[in-house]
């Protein structure tokens, strides 16, 4: 399970999208289901077609960037560049390049959506949704959801974040 949890395998398959290995429907799926992700260091690479230092372009560009360790789980030690100051945006780009096993990630906003709240109705949430599948077989899922009016660019328990529930339907 730990290999499979590694974020690192969603770098090499982003990393790696074009470079022939891929027939053109997997390049399609890693294209329109997985955000530009790469490994956290030193080199050269592609962000939509442009050629860029990858740490250069991580430090100028945290707006629309995440950081997080390549086997984390949770939402725990992930940074969204938009939620903090670029001193402490800086320090995290070094302390993960020093670890080694950093990814980094486009942001993309979440949407809101409608849940229950409680005895009150329903309110607005952002949500995370996860979906487990085994080749074309879904297996299971989860949903963490967090009040809109505390969202801070993370979604995880522990920043408030609650256990959703999904009901699965056949065919």
């Amino acid at each position: 399970a730990l290999i499979l949890c590694q974020k690192l395998l969603l770098a090499a398959l982003s990393e790696h999208e074009d470079v022939g290995i891929f027939a053109p429907e997997e390049r399609r799926v890693i294209r329109d289901h997985l955000s530009w992700t790469r490994k956290l260091r030193r080199t050269r690479t592609q962000f939509h077609g442009d050629e860029i230092d990858l740490i250069d372009f991580v430090r100028a560009n945290k707006d629309k960037l995440v950081l997080k360790p390549s086997t984390g789980l949770g939402g725990d030690d992930v940074f969204v560049g938009y939620s903090i100051p670029s001193q402490q945006w800086n320090k995290v780009v070094d302390k993960a390049l020093e670890m080694g096993n950093w990814v980094v990630q486009e942001f993309f906003p979440p949407v809101s959506h409608l849940y229950q709240a409680g005895e009150n109705g329903c309110g607005l949430f952002q949500s995370i949704w996860g979906f487990f599948t085994f080749g074309n077989r879904y297996i299971d899922g989860f949903l963490r959801i967090l009040p809109t009016n505390k969202f801070s660019g993370v979604i995880n328990c522990a920043l408030g974040a609650t256990v959703g529930i999904f009901m699965e339907v056949d065919k």
